[in-house]
């Protein structure tokens, strides 16, 4: 007897529990929800897609302190809100942020649903501000919804030059001249880690013995500029022996390498950019004075050699003609071309050298022409 007793019991109870299971299962099901974004194509073979999947449920209370950006209702009155203070990079160095689901917005006890989303970027774009649209189904309802999330490319141009100046460099003491730099970015601002800034010159390493530069302000507005001050100190005896002979009028522009780290706010990625910024070595006017000088004695002294005749009036003459030639080359910025080399008025030696060859005129001027071209 006691055993039959036992049977319906065991019977009994487990019928209930499928009685229960029948109940809960029904909700269990209503609240399957998936997050789905369309993918956003931003021109030029670049696009952003994001991923989300479901992280679990927290309660309001628990986001007290969270910055949650809610959207618009959707049909059936859900709520998707993004958490802008979830904005970071992951260990995989992607861009993620959390968003989080109100199925129902005016009950504060009710659940929310946590998705965990991250950025899938392709190509190179500036960083900033989009709308993405997407689809939250919950069980058989599906709704349209849109998200305003911030992108970040690894390969965003942060930073730009604020002009192209050449920077004036006085050989043989130090300087600390400044590089002027924009914030490209429209609706995001930049940060500059400590010791983000280095400063390279690859062609002549030698020619300087410190490169440093520290940017004027560590956080920049949106489309603002800001200053890196250089601390440059040059080995005048290396960069004298490094341009002994004026460059040919074709060379490239002496440069210097300035690399940059930063990071756009809002999660963006730590992004390296290098900005070569063109530089003019300036000795100093007493050494360009004694080069004038020294070039319109060679020059008189070869012309009075080749055409044997000493003329103390044309010699005269030429003198002051070779200081006004360069002096009109100086006012002017422009640079001679002599022979396929260029002449600038305020280098060393190429100051020199225009002195002289005005100063010994064609017969000179020929002498040297056929000298380099001789085999």
């Amino acid at each position: 007897m006691r055993t039959r007793f036992n049977n319906i019991t065991a019977h009994g109870a487990f019928l209930f529990f499928l009685v229960i299971c029948g109940a809960i299962t029904p909700a269990v099901r209503a609240q399957k929800i998936t997050l789905d974004f369309t993918p956003l194509s931003l021109g030029n073979g670049s696009e952003v897609r994001f991923f989300s999947k479901p992280s679990g449920t927290v309660s309001l209370a628990s986001l007290q302190n969270h910055s949650l950006v809610p959207s618009n209702r959707t049909d059936h009155g859900y709520v998707v809100s993004v958490d802008e203070s979830s904005y970071q990079q992951d260990k995989n160095q992607r861009f993620v942020v959390d968003i989080y689901v109100q199925l129902k917005p005016d009950d504060a006890s009710a659940p929310l649903y946590k998705f965990s989303a991250w950025e899938d970027a392709g190509g190179k774009f500036l960083d900033g501000w989009e709308t993405f649209n997407g689809t939250l189904s919950v069980d058989n309802n599906k709704d349209p919804t849109a998200v305003r999330l911030p992108i970040h490319s690894r390969y965003s141009d942060n930073l730009q030059l604020s002009d192209n100046k050449t920077l004036a460099i006085s050989m043989g003491s130090e300087g600390t001249p400044t590089v002027s730099v924009r914030n490209a970015l429209k609706e995001l601002r930049v940060s500059f880690p400590a010791k983000g800034i280095t400063v390279e010159d690859r062609n002549c390493p030698k020619c300087w013995s410190s490169l440093k530069g520290t940017p004027g302000r560590l956080d920049l507005p949106p489309d603002t500029s800001t200053t890196i001050d250089l601390d440059l100190q040059p080995d005048a005896a290396q960069i004298l022996m490094r341009n002994l002979l004026p460059p040919p009028a074709d060379a490239s522009p002496y440069q210097l390498a300035i690399t940059v780290l930063s990071t756009a706010e809002k999660g963006g990625a730590l992004v390296s950019q290098e900005l070569d910024v063109p530089i003019q070595f300036k000795p100093a006017p007493q050494f360009i004075a004694l080069s004038l000088v020294l070039g319109v004695i060679v020059g008189i002294t070869m012309r009075a050699l080749i055409t044997r005749k000493v003329d103390w009036l044309d010699f005269a003459f030429q003198a002051i003609l070779a200081f006004v030639v360069w002096l009109l080359l100086l006012v002017t910025s422009a640079k001679a071309s002599i022979l396929g080399y260029n002449l600038d008025p305020t280098a060393l030696v190429a100051a020199g050298l225009i002195t002289l060859v005005v100063a010994g005129g064609t017969s000179v001027g020929s002498k040297i022409a056929e000298a380099i071209r001789r085999p």
